[in-house]
């Protein structure tokens, strides 16, 4: 056997083995002059098949027996912001109103519902806010 009874397809991957350089519709003549000018020769061929071939395994010889692992692709979990944590804050200042950072708090409203940082931020800055106690809460809105 020779390069000559290998089809055009197989000269052109031949020639992709060895890295000779070829044009992309080169004839088989013209294939197998680049191959002999790049010192290529069908035994150095067959030897690169063989090699190739007594690397990888034989899979009639591969075990069969089932994987007990499942691949499973991952979905990245989205990122979610935990919700802010709420405080009621009473004011004890003596204004009618008084109003900051969007709450509103009035005599007849003592009370607000308050994101737990701005709550830090009132009772510990600005004087007549602190925490409200259940027992105020429920007096003040008539529940028990």
């Amino acid at each position: 056997m020779a390069f000559e009874d290998l089809t055009q397809k197989e000269l052109v991957a031949v020639a992709e083995m060895f890295g000779t350089d070829i044009k992309p519709n080169a004839s088989k003549v013209t294939i197998i002059k680049e191959l002999s000018l790049d010192g290529v020769t069908f035994e150095a061929y067959q030897d690169l098949v063989k090699a190739v071939a007594d690397e990888e395994p034989d899979l009639a010889e591969l075990d069969e027996t089932p994987l007990d692992v499942v691949l499973v692709p991952v979905v990245p979990t989205p990122v979610v912001a935990p919700e802010p944590e709420y405080q009621v804050i009473k004011m004890t200042r003596n204004n009618l109103t008084y109003e900051i950072s969007g709450y509103k708090f009035t005599k007849e409203n003592p009370f607000a519902l308050v994101k737990e940082a701005d709550a830090d931020y009132l009772t510990e800055h600005i004087e007549g806010f602190r925490p409200a106690t259940g027992k105020e809460i429920r007096e003040f809105y008539g529940t028990n």
